[in-house]
């Protein structure tokens, strides 16, 4: 399954909003990568299966494909 999700880095509390497109907030600030890799392991525990980002690695929007 191929999502599109926007992030919002440096929020106060992390959640997974469903939607179009999904709504992913991580408390880690967006460097070196590390905002990005929450970012698949709150998609990964959300739908229980792995999830892979495709596109945007440096942008707020993103496509992930949930394996």
């Amino acid at each position: 399954m191929r999502i599109n999700i926007r992030v919002t880095a440096g929020a106060r509390k992390e959640e997974v909003r469903e939607g179009d497109p999904v709504i992913v907030k991580v408390t880690v600030q967006p460097e070196k990568g590390k905002a990005n890799k929450r970012v698949l392991e709150l998609l990964s525990d959300h739908y229980g299966k792995k999830a892979a980002l495709v596109s945007g690695a440096a942008s707020r929007n993103k496509v992930v494909d949930i394996i």
